[in-house]
């Protein structure tokens, strides 16, 4: 995994990224500063990338297409009165945060 991790200067960020053929997997991104997720798509991409696959939910959500990822063997235990925080809203936990 080590070799998934990228520096990007430009906009003081980390970047936790994986290419699979023509997808990129971006894990996650960790910055001081706000980036823009288009720019750093951009500047980690290359021409072979059709797809990027997030790995966490982006702060916004309007340009992105959401898909629900269904796994065997996951769950998740939410409060009685909270369960509508993930049906009305396009979340999920970070893929770096799964045990």
């Amino acid at each position: 995994m080590s070799n998934n991790f990228y520096y990007l200067r430009e906009q003081d960020a980390i970047v936790i990224a994986e290419f699979e053929g023509d997808t990129l997997y971006l894990q996650d991104i960790f910055s001081p500063l706000e980036v823009n997720l288009d720019n750093i798509i951009k500047n980690i991409s290359n021409k072979e990338v059709k797809t990027v696959a997030l790995g966490f939910s982006p702060s916004d959500t309007g340009s992105y297409c959401v898909n629900l990822l269904q796994k065997d063997d996951t769950t998740l235990f939410v409060m009685k009165d909270k369960e509508d925080l993930f049906q009305n809203n396009k979340l999920m936990f970070s893929v770096l945060s799964h045990a």
